[in-house]
């Protein structure tokens, strides 16, 4: 399908204002000990030759390995953190674009365009794609599975199938919230008798062998070793707060409730933004369910499509329905929010639909609905951009990159010029910078040591950390120069 010069020059400008968002002043980004993980397993693969191994998650269980190899490709260039935060990003950007051609080719250009606007503007992806870690990799590899999976539907040739099992096993192995992807690609054995079983097997066969040895060299190995025993439930009921969960990530209090600072300028849980975010979910469930109608009803017509949407469904619907009666285990306290980052791009594209089929009978409705929801979301990226610069802004956003840069920095100095350990320490609100210092500089000096940090100090001049050697010199974080 050829969209007119319109489309494409309105689907530029959103681009623009998501590249915009995505890439602005990325030394203000978060950077915390996922971030060295995930940058530093890419380093190791590219200067030794180590495969990666996943990323422990909160309840023990390592994610897939993918992100760190996606990470090695620029790395290849230079670890700068400059081009490996550019890079994320655009990688962020290019899925804008991608979600307007998935949503053009199920529903038509308009719709697509819409899905691309929610897209640039989602606070949650926005703030997640600005950052070195697994979540960064979801939202794009979640669109990179569903058009994969519609070109295989549509065309049913050998290669799209084997590129659809691709597809699905890789982005399976970001992070295990992204599981569900697995059972939306079986999904298609529902419409079966609509495709050549024979590439539709082979498609399986591929994310069989791709998925392999994660599978049986880290998750098995996990699960097996898993303590089901110390495993509680938070409630002692079915719980409706994993529908909160799934559909908080339409809403606009992602600045706010990673970076509190903003709220002092905006509130994003105050009117008019909370009418704006509960206008939001009640879109995104109608396109739910307005995607499992379109699953039922194309079945036949338009097998493709029906496919695609099914799909949409179970990677909504499985995670939902699974913590329905939410677990405690390992670190797992509670559902973050980021845990639904995988059933953002199909609620998007399932409120575009929503918003095409009304401008389709009431021209411009559509379009309405969801203007006040693009603007809000937009307005509040101001406050976030403006205070998130502060050395530690209240929430769960760490410490900048900026100021962990000046840190290490300071350090390499210090430890250039004395003889002495040099220790990295702070408050309790700086205890996660120095072991992500201390790591980052073991990088390119394995004689760092990280020992507890209480012998030392971090001093700030202003909202700058500046070094100080210790009394006790036998204890540290030590390098010589």
């Amino acid at each position: 399908m050829r969209a007119g010069r319109g489309p494409l020059l309105i689907l530029v400008l959103i681009t623009a204002v998501g590249a915009v968002l995505r890439l602005w002043n990325l030394e203000i980004a978060q950077y915390r000990g996922d971030d060295v993980t995930v940058s530093g397993h890419a380093l190791d693969l590219v200067r030794y030759g180590t495969l990666p191994t996943g990323v422990l998650s909160s309840i023990g269980i390592a994610n897939g390995p993918v992100a760190p190899f996606i990470l090695a490709l620029p790395t290849l260039i230079s670890p700068d953190h400059q081009l490996l935060s550019v890079y994320v990003g655009l990688l962020n950007v290019a899925m804008i674009p991608g979600t307007y051609v998935l949503g053009a080719r199920l529903y038509g250009p308009q719709a697509g365009l819409m899905a691309a606007a929610l897209t640039a503007v989602n606070p949650w992806l926005v703030i997640y794609g600005r950052r070195l870690w697994l979540n960064a990799f979801i939202g794009p590899m979640a669109v990179l599975f569903l058009w994969a999976l519609y070109a295989a539907c549509r065309s049913s040739t050998l290669r799209t199938w084997a590129l659809a099992g691709a597809a699905v096993a890789l982005s399976a192995q970001i992070h295990l919230s992204s599981l569900p992807n697995l059972a939306a690609f079986a999904g298609a054995a529902a419409i079966r008798d609509r495709f050549p079983f024979p590439r539709l097997a082979i498609g399986a066969a591929l994310a069989l062998v791709v998925l392999l040895p994660w599978t049986l060299f880290s998750l098995a190995p996990d699960v097996a070793h898993f303590d089901f025993r110390n495993t509680t439930t938070v409630v002692p009921e079915i719980s409706l707060g994993s529908l909160e969960r799934a559909t908080i990530v339409v809403t606009g209090v992602a600045y706010q409730s990673i970076a509190g600072q903003g709220g002092l300028i905006l509130d994003a849980t105050a009117a008019p933004f909370s009418l704006v975010d509960a206008l939001a979910r009640v879109v995104s469930v109608a396109g739910f369910l307005l995607l499992a109608w379109a699953a039922w009803r194309e079945r036949r017509r338009a097998p493709a499509v029906a496919t695609v949407c099914l799909a949409m469904v179970i990677m909504v619907a499985a995670p939902t329905l699974l913590l329905l009666r939410p677990v405690q285990a390992g670190q797992l306290p509670y559902l973050y929010p980021y845990y639904f980052i995988n059933l953002i791009p199909p609620l998007l594209l399932g409120m575009a639909l929503v918003a095409a089929r009304l401008s389709a009978r009431w021209p411009h409705l559509g379009t309405m609905i969801l203007a006040p929801i693009l603007v809000a979301q937009l307005v509040l990226a101001g406050p976030f951009f403006l205070t998130s610069q502060e050395f530690w802004p209240l929430g769960g956003y760490g410490v900048p990159w900026r100021y962990t840069e000046d840190l290490v920095a300071a350090a390499q100095a210090a430890a250039s010029s004395a003889d002495a350990a040099i220790m990295v320490g702070g408050n309790e609100d700086d205890s996660e910078q120095a072991p992500v210092t201390a790591r980052l500089l073991k990088r390119d000096n394995p004689s760092v040591r990280l020992f507890d940090s209480r012998d030392g100090l971090v001093f700030r001049e202003g909202d700058r950390p500046v070094i100080a050697v210790p009394t006790s010199v036998g204890y540290g974080a030590s390098f010589g120069g």
